[in-house]
C-alpha cells in the first residue's frame, strides 16, 4: 500500500493521562474528528480546538453522549461513510 490510514479514537482525557498530553500540532495526514455536542468528558468547544490545531475536519455528530462502544455505538454506517475517503489514495 502506498498510503496509510490513521484513525484517532478513544477517550481523549484518558489518553492524555497515559501519554502525558494531547498533541496540539497539525497531524501529518488527513483526519476527521467526530464530536458529540454533549460528551460528558470533553466540551464541543474543546473538540473544535483540537480539530483546528490538528488540521482535522470536524464532524458534528449531534447530542449523542460519549462516542464509544461502551455507550452503544456498534456498527455505524455514517462513521464508515466518513472514514471511506481516508482509505482512498490521492484524496485531499
Amino acid at each position: 500500500m502506498s498510503y496509510q490510514t490513521h484513525l484517532i479514537c478513544g477517550d481523549i482525557r484518558s489518553r492524555a493521562q497515559r501519554c502525558g498530553r494531547v498533541p496540539r500540532e497539525p497531524l501529518p495526514f488527513r483526519s476527521i474528528l467526530v464530536a458529540s455536542r454533549n460528551d460528558p468528558i470533553t466540551t464541543f468547544e474543546q473538540f473544535e480546538a483540537y480539530a483546528r490545531d490538528w488540521g482535522s475536519e470536524l464532524f458534528d455528530a449531534g447530542a449523542v453522549g460519549h462516542l464509544d462502544s461502551r455507550t452503544g455505538f456498534g456498527a455505524w454506517p455514517d462513521g464508515e461513510r466518513l472514514a471511506r475517503p481516508l482509505t482512498q489514495p490521492g484524496q485531499p
